[in-house]
């Protein structure tokens, strides 16, 4: 059975909005949101789950290709590379430029919680102005610096959908 979204009113966004809004929970200055909730016991406590050592990634593959879903392909080519020998001596570079929009369904990125506006507001009630054409002053990625490690469940929908 398919299920088709519905237009929500401007009613229900705000009641739901209120219903779940974090601003606050955390003290006025937080940047990390709900990952606040992974602490250190939760990090050793997801570590010791672990039995094969195996990792499953994530990541989409860089997308070059443009096409409906990915308007403004990833541009990626080699600045400096082996096939072209430096009269630098050794030991020897290579060095890639890559540029790309970081948003859609084409790339593997991990938002920050600058991103969503709502009213003029970001979360913990700061102002949207605060990220601006030169980029963000606050709530940027850099608040995960160290990392996002917990506990997660691994949904297989390509198999349970039949799609390979």
């Amino acid at each position: 059975m398919k299920t088709i979204p519905r237009p929500v009113s401007a009613q229900e966004f705000e009641r739901l909005f209120q219903s779940v809004c974090n601003w606050g929970r955390w003290g006025p200055d937080d940047e990390r949101g709900t990952l606040n909730n992974i602490t250190p016991e939760h990090i050793r406590k997801a570590a010791s789950l672990v039995r094969s050592g195996y990792s499953v990634s994530l990541e989409i593959p860089i997308n070059t290709l443009a096409g409906p879903d990915n308007p403004r392909p990833a541009l990626h080519y080699m600045v400096q590379s082996y096939d072209f020998h430096s009269r630098l001596g050794e030991p020897q570079f290579c060095s890639d430029f890559f540029a790309t929009e970081f948003h859609g369904d084409c790339h593997t990125h991990i938002d920050a919680l600058c991103h969503i506006a709502y009213r003029g507001k970001l979360y913990n009630g700061k102002p949207a102005s605060s990220v601006t054409s030169h980029g963000p002053t606050l709530q940027d990625i850099t608040a995960y610096a160290h990392g996002i490690v917990g506990r997660g469940v691994l949904l297989d929908l390509a198999r349970l959908r039949g799609v390979s």
